[in-house]
């Protein structure tokens, strides 16, 4: 799915010549945004909304590996509700 994300990026740079264009995506969608990020795709930055930092329920499986190696600004729109990942949570991997 990383070069479908790679492709989506590749388009919207090509039609935004000299301005920034940000990833991102809701849930599953904003995951794949931060891989790709992780692995190389430009960005100017991620917008993730919702993120599943862990699966519902289960917060020692934290899937937050690939965020560490991310310097680029990131905003996180998160419920206080999400059973994927709370405030605490996020707070953590983004220090």
């Amino acid at each position: 799915m990383e070069s479908s994300e790679r492709a989506a990026m590749d388009v919207a740079i090509s039609r935004s010549p000299g301005e920034p264009v940000w990833a991102g995506g809701k849930s599953f969608g904003g995951r794949m945004a931060s891989m790709a990020v992780a692995a190389g795709m430009a960005a100017a930055g991620l917008v993730l909304l919702g993120y599943p930092l862990h699966p519902p329920g289960k917060p020692e499986t934290m899937r937050d590996e690939h965020r560490y190696g991310i310097d680029l600004p990131t905003l996180f729109l998160q419920g206080t509700r999400d059973p994927f990942a709370t405030r605490d949570e996020l707070d953590q991997v983004v220090e």
